[in-house]
Parts: structure tokens; C-alpha cells; sequence
């Protein structure tokens, strides 16, 4: 009799041992999928850094050069070289309804 109930407690024990590892199973796995769309995720934002990183160091080697600081001197300051001539558009809305105008 004593050997049985040995027997009955290995199996109850395996028993629980085998569903508890089927839980945990079940949560690693989720947690592996979650964990793959975090890095993929990852993975692009790293790729869009990556791009902006090469973009600004085309501008970093670019910043000193006269031809960037006119460029800049020209379009956020309105500065113009001594020989140029400014026009300035006082109802640019008009150049869009003659784009729209047939030709005939």
C-alpha cells in the first residue's frame, strides 16, 4: 500500500510539474512575439536614424563652405548681392488663376 501512494503523489506532482510548464510555455511564447515586433520596430526606427544621421552629416560638411552661408543669407534673411534686383509679387494669387485659364 505504502508504494501506491508514492506512486499517486510522482504522478500528481508530474501532473502539475507538465501544466505548469505548459503555462509558462504559452507566456514565453507571447512574450518572444511581442518582443520580435518591439525589434522589428526597432530595427526601423533605427534605419530612419540612420538616414537622418547621413543626411546631417552631408549638411555638417557642407554648413562652412560660402556657397551654404550665401544660401542661407538669401532665404532666411532676404540679403541680395549689390548688383541684384528684388521683385517682389504684391498678389501672387493671380499667377495661380492664369495656371488655370485654357489656352485656346
Amino acid at each position: 500500500m505504502r508504494k501506491s501512494v508514492n506512486m499517486w503523489v510522482t504522478v500528481i506532482i508530474a501532473v502539475v510539474v507538465i501544466v505548469g510548464f505548459f503555462c509558462v510555455s504559452t507566456r514565453l511564447v507571447s512574450t518572444t512575439d511581442e518582443l520580435s515586433k518591439t525589434l522589428s520596430a526597432n530595427n526601423l526606427r533605427l534605419s530612419d536614424l540612420q538616414g537622418e544621421q547621413t543626411e546631417l552629416n552631408n549638411t555638417l560638411k557642407t554648413v562652412g563652405t560660402d556657397a551654404f552661408i550665401e544660401q542661407q543669407a538669401r532665404t532666411l534673411y532676404g540679403y541680395m548681392m549689390p548688383d541684384e534686383i528684388r521683385f517682389v509679387l504684391s498678389n501672387p494669387e493671380i499667377l495661380e488663376i492664369q495656371d488655370q485659364i485654357p489656352s485656346p
